[in-house]
């Protein structure tokens, strides 16, 4: 019998980041970078919560967590942060905050979406152009996807998926380039993604806007493939929210 996909997962998944103050480094070396994975692995013992992905960057983290309260997140992320703010001021002989603001977080609602996450969050190094392929970096996750093992033998994302081998599935996860990093403002998402939809069908915005076909699978591309709201399409178009339900028919 096939397995029926979860559509809906509830506020369970959260796609994390963190950053450093100012856009600061904060993870300078080798040292900065495990002292804060040691620390994410430390807290989820005394938490509701499970680290499924992570990678730490020179001046941000990506993390997605699992939880089934909200509030076992905010305590999770807030021992997180003071451990490591204590750490990392002891050691470079400095006192004030270390990190930019509170963290900030995505809620992960479909179960589509969760391999583009991870995905992702792995591709991080590539994209900075730190390393070749995401399985060389040594700071997140990503081996232990690639070799089964760690983290990535979840159970509740085993539960979730089905998935007993992430070496193929995530190498072919589709449209991993339009997952937008948690603090990006939606009306940017929405031009970015635009844009990136007018480069693959070769086409301008005028007449994208104009036609109604190209609009409606524009449309669908943000809301069905990159989890945009419909509300917030109508405000990036400054076009009525019954006028986007008009086009989709």
């Amino acid at each position: 019998m096939p397995r029926i996909a979860r559509n809906n997962l509830g506020a369970s998944f959260f796609h994390i980041m963190v950053q450093g103050i100012n856009k600061s480094y904060i993870f300078n070396d080798a040292n900065d970078k495990n002292k804060y994975i040691s620390i994410l692995k430390e807290y989820t013992v005394e938490t509701n919560v499970q680290l499924i992905a992570y990678c730490i960057m020179d001046n941000h983290a990506h993390m997605l967590l699992y939880t089934n309260k909200i509030n076992d997140m905010s305590k999770f992320m807030h021992l997180v942060d003071t451990k490591y703010s204590n750490y990392y001021n002891t050691t470079n002989n400095r006192v004030g905050y270390v990190f930019r603001d509170r963290y900030k977080s995505e809620p992960i609602y479909e179960e589509k979406y969760l391999l583009n996450c991870i995905n992702y969050i792995h591709m991080n190094p590539v994209k900075a152009g730190s390393v070749k392929s995401a399985e060389e970096y040594r700071y997140s996750s990503c081996s232990q996807y690639m070799h089964n093992i760690g983290i990535s033998k979840s159970k509740v994302l085993y539960e979730t998926l089905k998935i007993t081998d992430y070496r193929e599935t995530l190498k072919n996860t589709k449209n991993n380039k339009y997952f937008m990093d948690v603090d990006i403002d939606k009306t940017e998402k929405i031009m970015f993604l635009t844009q990136e939809y007018q480069k693959e069908k070769g086409k301008s915005l005028e007449s994208i806007i104009n036609t109604k076909k190209i609009t409606k699978d524009l449309i669908l591309f943000l809301h069905d493939e990159n989890n945009v709201k419909y509300i917030d399409i109508a405000r990036a178009f400054e076009i009525s929210k019954t006028k986007i339900f008009n086009i989709k028919k």
